[in-house]
């Protein structure tokens, strides 16, 4: 999720000014990408302004799920039904992961726009497999839920930007636990209206977090038991990140909450994949084969809400090669 008080004080702290997540920390640079080296996009899905198109989830039949924060639903969208609603949600949305019964969901009860309002009214909600909502587990000493992966079974992590750690939430028992805190999951105070620990995503044997205050990506080992294992180390610096994906090749792709979707390659190198408006306000990122071979990027955007632009919210799909 984009900018907002990770403090949680305050009716609205700050909008971030457009790109501003995009400062460049010394030493790093980032070259500009021509339109020609672009690969091809689609827009499969547009909501008006005012929008906020928030995390993915791909189901194993192609769909694609989405949040809509504001608009308080999950979305659907697949190749031949075109753009649904999913699930009409009493909160708002935040992130998807997969579960044994249908979509598990992390929400807010209150939106973030109402500052320390928000604090405690976060909760999980088990969907069924065609979107009616069953159990919800609140979490009411969770500050401001965030990005969310799924750990095994009934197992899930959760991202908590506002206090700067990570919940394990045991769906079967209705219990959250705090799982891990690290200075490098806080938020910063020289970034007022930025969220600390973003992003979650699990690959192999190690958990990685995106942190957007401290633009970068961490990892963290996990034990056989699913604990944390040693420390978190940094293995990605960017200008901006919300959530990401781990490629095969041990990179990255980062949405930016800018107008960038950025490749890491293995060696941390960083470059743009695509920039468009079309992603103004890039919130999370998925990838899924592409029949035929390559794969597609699924990108969530929000226009520029936060940042004021006035753009209508997108979900895109790019096809890329394969190699990455």
């Amino acid at each position: 999720m984009g900018g907002f008080g990770p403090k949680l004080q305050g009716a609205f702290p700050m909008i971030i000014p457009r790109r501003a997540a995009l400062a460049l920390p010394p030493g790093l640079a980032l070259t500009s990408l021509a339109q020609a080296q672009q690969p091809a996009h689609r827009v499969v899905a547009l909501y008006p302004s005012g929008h906020f198109l928030e995390n993915l989830m791909l189901r194993p039949d192609g769909a694609v799920l989405f949040t809509s924060y504001f608009a308080r639903e999950v979305g659907i969208w697949s190749e031949a039904a075109g753009q649904a609603v999913f699930a009409r949600i009493e909160g708002h949305p935040v992130s998807l992961a997969h579960g044994t019964e249908g979509p598990v969901l992390a929400l807010h009860g209150v939106p973030f726009t109402e500052g320390a309002r928000l604090a405690g009214s976060g909760a999980v909600l088990q969907l069924s497999r065609d979107g009616r909502p069953g159990r919800r587990i609140p979490l009411p000493e969770a500050g401001f839920l965030n990005g969310m992966a799924r750990l095994s079974d009934n197992i899930y992590l959760i991202a908590d930007s506002g206090l700067g750690r990570i919940w394990r939430l045991d769906l079967t028992a209705g219990t959250a636990t705090p799982w891990l805190a690290v200075p490098d999951m806080a938020p910063d105070p020289g970034r007022p209206g930025l969220p600390g620990v973003n992003g979650l995503q699990i690959a192999g044997n190690a958990l990685y977090f995106s942190n957007s205050a401290r633009p970068g990506i961490w990892r963290v080992m996990l034990g056989t038991d699913g604990a944390p294992a040693g420390a978190a180390q940094r293995v990605a610096t960017l200008p901006g990140v919300d959530d990401f994906v781990v490629l095969p090749s041990g990179g990255f792709l980062a949405a930016t909450h800018g107008d960038v979707v950025l490749r890491v390659a293995a060696n941390g190198a960083v470059t743009p994949l695509i920039e468009t408006p079309d992603i103004a306000g890039c919130t999370a990122v998925a990838l899924a084969p592409r029949p035929g071979g390559g794969l597609l990027l699924y990108i969530s955007a929000s226009g520029g809400l936060l940042e004021r632009r006035g753009l209508p919210a997108h979900l895109v799909r790019v096809e890329l090669p394969n190699g990455l």
